[in-house]
C-alpha cells in the first residue's frame, strides 16, 4: 500500500507545472487546456427527461472533462479575487466594441474563469459597460466562465480580445459557441 502511495506522488509530482514559465506558454498552456475541456464538454453524455443520451464518440470519454478540469486546476487556470486586475478608474474606453458593417460568423470570446460572485460582477459590469454582451456559465469545480459574445464582426471580435489581454486575460481566445 505504501508502494502504491509513493508511485503515486511521483507520478503526481512529474505531471506538476514547470514553476517560472514564461508568461506567453503558459498563456498559451491555459488556451490548450481550456480548448480541451470545451471538446470533451461538446461530447459529454447529458440527461434529458430521466434518460442518458447517447455521446457521440462513444465510451472513454466521460473522464475527459474531469482530466481536462484537472488540469486547468493544477496549472492554475483560473482567476482568484488575488488575482483580478483593477478596474476601477481604468480608461478602456479604446477597446469599446466597434460598431462595423462586415459580418464575420458569429464567435464568443472566453475571457477567464473566475472563482468568486464580486469578481464575475465586476467584469459583468465592465464588459457591458463598453458594449459587450456578456454571457457567464459555471463549471463544476473550476468557477464561472465568462464569455463575450456572440459578437458578429471581425472589429468586435479582435477589440474584445485586445481587451481580455489588456486586462491580464492572456490565455483568452475565440470559439464558435459556448460549450
Amino acid at each position: 500500500m505504501k508502494l502504491k502511495l509513493l508511485l503515486l506522488a511521483i507520478v503526481l509530482g512529474a505531471c506538476a507545472p514547470v514553476p517560472g514559465g514564461s508568461d506567453a506558454s503558459r498563456a498559451d498552456q491555459c488556451r490548450d487546456r481550456f480548448q480541451a475541456y470545451d471538446r470533451a464538454a461538446m461530447f459529454e453524455p447529458t440527461f434529458s427527461m430521466g434518460v442518458l443520451q447517447p455521446t457521440v464518440t462513444g465510451a472513454g470519454l466521460a473522464n475527459d472533462r474531469t482530466a481536462a478540469r484537472n488540469a486547468l486546476r493544477q496549472f492554475g487556470c483560473t482567476t482568484t479575487p488575488a488575482e483580478m486586475p483593477v478596474l476601477d478608474g481604468r480608461d478602456l474606453s479604446a477597446f469599446a466594441r466597434p460598431v462595423a458593417d462586415n459580418a464575420a460568423p458569429p464567435r464568443y470570446v472566453h475571457v477567464a474563469t473566475v472563482t468568486s460572485n464580486s469578481s464575475e460582477a465586476a467584469l459583468q459590469r465592465a464588459f457591458q459597460g463598453l458594449g459587450y454582451p456578456v454571457r457567464v456559465k459555471g463549471a463544476e469545480g473550476l468557477g464561472r466562465r465568462i464569455f463575450l459574445g456572440p459578437l458578429d464582426t471581425t472589429p468586435a471580435q479582435q477589440n474584445a480580445l485586445a481587451l481580455a489581454r489588456e486586462l491580464g486575460f492572456a490565455s483568452a481566445y475565440l470559439l464558435p459557441r459556448v460549450p
